[in-house]
């Protein structure tokens, strides 16, 4: 089995012999001053880089620096026989991972080696990105995909349908990214359609994204680490065209470790260096709807102090064969008026803005996946699920619903009458 690589930048024989002896199952390549560590990183990325601050040539704040302009995506460990706290912040807040006191304390080292070869792992918090969760297998490859693009340093391009929260997915890829100590920016692009416009935004994105002269005050978290651009579709082709070589090109005097993503509908042409994270839709995750509708249920009961408890049956029916063709927000908008609707315990079909119309075509959905050949038997499973959703809707009111399927209220209640089994 190949061993992880770990490069070293270290000019103490004696710390370096400890610290391998230490890391004894890694693969620890050494380099003993600076110019040889980037000749190195020519040729092999590797995921984690531990830096001694006391170097004799340099000191490793100014080493990571430069390394980390080669390699933004790797962890970073920092080195020395220094205890101050100033500087151990300092090294935190440009990115480090951890600042370790020397002598080394061997469980300490290899704990935080451990932490920073370990999978990433994302974090939603309570409340924020509920849409998010689930353990369908779309949602799941997702998250795969989204941990892989944290540690490559590729710009991105975010696909996502309507109803879908491409800004909270872009913030939670920063929070987690080594840029998360920087500031998220978000552009909309809609705003500087006119022609007359795009100065402007040069303008805007040219002051985010200048690398700071050397010398400067510039604290390291008021500078941009992740920059959004919002509806990127909305914007011509020739402005698209300009926006995608400016980032790609990277010109010299542009910080080179910003990360950014292009908020984007379709990717049948990915421009080069760009990497693509696909957002599943709300249809590709039917197995963690009923999780979602629960969530929002309890939520907007809270919010709105509603005493609610589920789901009437008929209605969830209804809302696992519903497309959805807003997403999560469309559902989440759903469940929010019906809890502000709802005057009874459960929640009910009633209580949705929903068209005979909308449940209609449900109902020839119901069918489909019922999958019932036998034609008589189809047709009388159709009429029943039907008439049984009309009138939940309708509250029971026959003559609404007969109205709506332009038929003698007579007729309809006989034709019900001759449906119960």
């Amino acid at each position: 089995m190949t061993r992880t690589s770990i490069l070293l930048l270290e000019d103490d024989p004696k710390t370096e012999a400890v610290l391998k002896e230490t890391l004894k199952e890694y693969e620890v390549i050494t380099a003993t001053k600076l110019a040889q560590a980037k000749e190195i990183l020519e040729t092999y990325a590797p995921r984690l880089i531990i830096i001694d601050y006391d170097l004799r040539e340099l000191d490793g704040l100014q080493a990571y620096r430069q390394l980390r302009a080669l390699v933004p995506q790797a962890k970073y460990v920092m080195l020395s026989l220094s205890n101050s706290i100033p500087l151990a912040v300092t090294a935190t807040k440009l990115g480090v991972s951890a600042f370790l006191r020397k002598p080394l304390v061997a469980e300490v080292l290899k704990k935080a080696v451990e932490e920073n070869l370990g999978e990433e792992k994302i974090m939603l918090g309570p409340l924020k990105y509920p849409w998010l969760r689930g353990n369908s297998s779309a949602i799941k490859s997702f998250f795969a995909e989204l941990r892989s693009l944290l540690t490559s340093g590729r710009n991105l391009w975010l696909v996502g349908e309507v109803g879908i929260n491409k800004i909270e997915v872009a913030e939670l890829i920063h929070a987690h990214s080594f840029r998360k100590n920087r500031k998220f920016n978000l552009v909309d692009l809609s705003s500087f359609r006119r022609e007359n416009m795009e100065a402007q935004f040069w303008a805007v994105v040219k002051e985010m994204t200048t690398e700071p002269a050397f010398g400067s005050l510039l604290l390291e978290e008021e500078r941009c680490g992740t920059l959004f651009l919002k509806n990127f579709e909305m914007i011509e082709e020739n402005f698209k065209q300009s926006i995608l070589n400016f980032f790609q090109k990277r010109k010299e005097g542009m910080d080179k470790e910003i990360l950014v993503i292009i908020d984007a509908y379709q990717f049948e042409k990915i421009p080069e260096g760009y990497q693509v994270l696909r957002i599943p839709s709300l249809r590709e995750r039917k197995e963690d709807l009923t999780y979602l509708l629960g969530w929002y249920l309890s939520f907007y009961a809270q919010k709105y102090l509603k005493n609610l408890k589920g789901f009437a049956p008929d209605l969830l029916d209804y809302l696992v064969l519903y497309d959805y063709p807003g997403n999560y927000l469309e559902l989440e908008k759903i469940v929010e008026e019906g809890v502000l609707k709802a005057s009874s315990e459960i929640l009910e079909l009633k209580d949705l803005l929903l068209t005979f119309e909308e449940i209609k075509n449900i109902s020839f959905k119901k069918i489909e996946q019922e999958r019932i050949e036998e034609l008589s038997q189809a047709q009388r499973f159709f009429e029943r699920f039907l008439y049984r959703t009309l009138l939940a809707k309708a509250s029971g009111d026959l003559g609404v619903v007969a109205r709506f399927l332009d038929m003698p209220k007579t007729v309809l209640a006989e034709r019900l009458e001759d449906l119960i089994d």
